[in-house]
């Protein structure tokens, strides 16, 4: 009875913040890109809402995520915005990278943080003159534990360039994203533009997953190469290879054996 009443709470609210809105099923179902049959069951009751979808929803109607579950006397907003319209990206001083590519560390990254929350320029260490070809305003990022790995490694630096806005954020690809109390340097599994909403995955733990609205990203940094002093998993799939390689080359040998006995035995000669 106590699930029946929760359902039915929290589907009276998301349906009044439609009515309250002027928008139609379909139109708010578009928004959370999910089907309109789905979004009816949800306003019916007949179905909890996912995570994801709520979280989407208090975004999209300027609402905690609490307020859905339990409900609040607040009265509902008459303006509201959509996550990923007023993204509040802070643009990185490209002439403060001008002498090289600047550095964070992890010891430095709650400093970078709060650079990038309030918008004023800090120093950083500068890593030494390097060839890189390829525009942009580049940045570089040690990376702290092993919840990349293989891909990355704990202390490899990671070399970045800056994204201005979430539409050039590629699904599949490895960004820094550094929100108001995080520097996250994660694999980017989906990142969903009508909703709003990046879900991101370490490569060591792909089950678990991460979901950031737009509006909490201050900044977007596409991995584009790396330093590393890690060379023994690369080397170990070498060697993998290679005894693979080996395995089958000797497979190989002994079925042209079988051959070369089968001919004999069939009085056809052995095969030379």
């Amino acid at each position: 009875m106590q699930e029946i009443l929760s359902k039915i709470s929290i589907a009276t609210r998301i349906k009044d913040l439609r009515h309250h809105a002027g928008l139609s099923q379909a139109e708010v179902a578009q928004r959370l890109n999910i089907s309109r049959s789905n979004y009816s069951q949800i306003e019916l009751g007949n179905q909890f809402p996912t995570f994801e979808v709520l979280y989407r929803l208090a975004s999209f109607y300027s609402k905690s995520y609490e307020w859905f579950l339990h409900g609040s006397d607040d009265i509902v907003k008459d303006e509201f915005f959509f996550a990923n319209e007023h993204p509040g990206f802070i643009k990185p001083d490209a002439a403060s990278a001008a002498s090289g590519i600047q550095l964070i560390l992890c010891r430095k990254r709650e400093h970078y943080i709060r650079m990038a929350t309030d918008g004023n320029p800090k120093e950083f260490e500068v890593l030494p003159d390097i060839m890189w070809k390829r525009p942009g305003l580049i940045r570089a990022f040690e990376v702290e534990g092993d919840s990349m790995r293989n891909a990355l490694f704990s202390g490899d630096i990671v070399i970045a360039r800056f994204i201005s806005s979430p539409a050039e954020i590629e699904d599949r690809h490895v960004y820094v994203l550094v929100t108001g109390s995080e520097l996250l340097i994660e694999r980017v599994l989906v990142s969903n533009k009508t909703s709003g909403v990046v879900i991101c995955i370490s490569d060591a733990d792909p089950l678990a997953r991460r979901i950031l609205l737009f509006d909490d990203i201050k900044e977007i940094w596409r991995a584009e190469g790396k330093y590393s002093e890690e060379l023994s998993y690369a080397v170990e799939d070498v060697n993998k290879y290679i005894s693979h390689f080996e395995t089958t080359v000797e497979k190989l040998r002994l079925e042209i054996e079988k051959i070369r006995t089968c001919i004999g035995e069939n009085g056809g000669g052995l095969v030379k």
